[in-house]
């Protein structure tokens, strides 16, 4: 399981409301993995992937820290559970910052594929 369903998951199981999400961060995280697949798949300049797969890692970047903004209330934190939501959130977004370029360019050429 990604770390992405897993913290998905975990939202769910905690009842975290998805409008707590903000809209935006998921909509510019889809638009920039279409944007990244549609690159891949036309196969332009490397220059232009590498662009759009740093698009896609800002998008996800956002899209944890706004989940971590909205998972941060005094109730959620108390349990279990919150705290494992957090620490993977929390590793979710070391491993989106570590991942190089190649690695975010191949995550999803693998996914085009298959």
């Amino acid at each position: 399981m990604s770390s992405y369903a897993g913290i998905v998951a975990v939202e769910e199981q905690l009842e975290i409301p998805s409008k707590a999400v903000p809209a935006a961060c998921e909509r510019k995280l889809a638009s920039a993995e279409r944007r990244l697949r549609g690159a891949i798949a036309r196969e332009v300049p490397r220059a232009q992937l590498v662009a759009d797969a740093e698009r896609v890692r800002r998008a996800h970047l956002g899209v944890v820290k706004a989940r971590i903004q909205a998972a941060a209330f005094p109730a959620e934190l108390e349990d279990v559970q919150g705290e494992h939501f957090l620490r993977n959130l929390t590793a979710a977004g070391r491993g989106w910052r570590e991942a190089s370029v190649d690695e975010i360019i191949a995550r999803y050429a693998a996914k085009q594929r298959g």
